[in-house]
């Protein structure tokens, strides 16, 4: 059986996306996918752990942001590389999920990586990063959407994802839209998902894929 990826290869990994050559993190990118790791292992399994140990390293004082930017940086440029989402046909039209990070929310490779897990599921995807919830707004209210997906990486969001979710509820050409939340926050504290109006959360990519499903099947059960 093969083993998971273990936290020395984390750190290996986050030394490597913060380096001077680009190429040696494909490398061992690809040097694990060699050993038998399927992607959707690396990118939950690797790439997520790496991110978020970039930025333990940084509030340590242990690099610096210039570095935590480069190596997030790399990161996606590796998910986008290694993703089979071109691949994919979206065969049902409910299957369109937006995905939101709020204005002030930095932490945005935990969403492209729940971007890519709905695509390889056969979802259309649409994301915003950082736009206003005037401009969310528009967009359920001008385009269909299954399934609205909101992150929250602090506590002390958890107004403005409140609002988000209230107002994308107001504005939706789908009356029955289906919202997920996720973020550590949500992780952390369960009850916190009820407080913002959402109708789930989801910690990782795969699991956003199962719950997005779960959701569009009961609005179809509703119709």
């Amino acid at each position: 059986m093969l083993e998971s990826v273990s936290p020395e290869e984390i750190g290996q990994f986050g030394q490597l996306v913060m380096a001077s050559d680009p190429e040696a993190a494909t490398v061992f990118f690809e040097r694990m996918r060699e050993r038998g790791h399927s992607l959707d292992t690396l990118y939950e399994g690797l790439m997520a752990p790496t991110a978020r140990h970039l930025g333990e390293l940084w509030h340590q004082d242990r690099c610096d942001f210039v570095d935590v930017t480069l190596g997030v940086s790399r990161l996606q440029e590796l998910l986008k590389i290694f993703s089979s989402a071109g691949d994919i046909t979206v065969v049902d039209i409910r299957r369109r999920a937006l995905l939101i990070a709020t204005q002030g929310d930095h932490h945005l490779f935990g969403l492209d990586l729940i971007g890519t897990f709905l695509r390889e599921s056969a979802w259309d995807v649409v994301m915003e990063k950082g736009l206003g919830v005037e401009q969310n707004m528009r967009t359920v209210a001008d385009e269909w959407f299954g399934v609205a997906g909101v992150a929250m990486s602090a506590v002390s969001m958890l107004d403005t994802v409140a609002r988000t979710i209230e107002a994308l509820r107001r504005a939706s050409l789908n009356p029955a839209i289906a919202v997920i939340v996720g973020g550590r926050a949500f992780n952390d504290h369960p009850e916190l998902v009820a407080r913002v109006g959402a109708d789930a959360a989801a910690k990782d990519g795969p699991t956003t894929a199962i719950v997005a499903k779960r959701l569009l099947i009961q609005q179809a059960v509703a119709a």
